[in-house]
């Protein structure tokens, strides 16, 4: 982000941060354009999300904002000095996809096996993870699903959390969140003396 506008930073004096946080922004608009293409979706097969938890992805949806726009802004200060840092950020988001709830349950396919060894702490340490269990939640309502396959066992695919215990996480995550944001705007703050001789 800095590195792709270097003829900027160089020439005009304004707060560099601007420009990771333009990017984050962006996705804001496009992640609404998609949400509003699965509510048209929803309406169309008759499927209602779980109204009750609805108001708590606010907090949930500011707590991955921040996440994001603190990744964004150290990164984009720690590539104008490792250029390759790019490229090594690509190969991390994958491996940071794989080990978040996205593609397969939670509850139904590791949850057992991370208590058996004590690693259910570790999972959670992911800050997306309780973010995505969320989103989950209130979209897909059911915690518990009939396999398709025989002989039909209950498959429970989400945690039978509380609507408080989702509040009081999400309320948690979005104060370290928080916190993260406010330590990589520090971060930025000290790396961006020597962006210009970098540049």
């Amino acid at each position: 982000m800095i590195v792709d506008r270097a003829a900027l930073v160089k020439k005009v004096s304004f707060p560099r941060e601007i420009l990771a946080l333009a990017n984050v922004g962006a996705s804001v608009v496009y992640f609404a354009i998609q949400l509003s293409v699965l509510c048209l979706f929803l309406l169309v097969l008759g499927h209602a999300p779980a109204w009750g938890f609805l108001w708590i992805l606010p907090i949930s949806f500011l707590a991955v904002y921040l996440l994001t726009a603190s990744v964004a802004v150290v990164m984009s200060a720690v590539t104008v000095y490792l250029r390759d840092m790019k490229h090594l950020m690509e190969v991390l988001l994958q491996l940071w996809f794989w080990l978040s709830p996205v593609v397969y349950s939670y509850q139904n396919t590791i949850e057992q096996r991370l208590h058996d060894h004590g690693l259910t702490w570790l999972y959670f340490a992911n800050p997306i993870t309780l973010i995505i269990i969320t989103f989950q939640r209130v979209f897909y309502v059911k915690t518990a699903v009939l396999s398709t396959v025989a002989p039909h066992p209950v498959l429970h695919i989400l945690p039978t959390w509380t609507m408080s215990s989702f509040f009081y996480l999400n309320l948690t995550l979005l104060g370290l969140m928080a916190a993260l944001f406010l330590i990589a705007i520090s971060i930025f703050g000290r790396l961006e003396g020597n962006f210009e001789s970098e540049l």
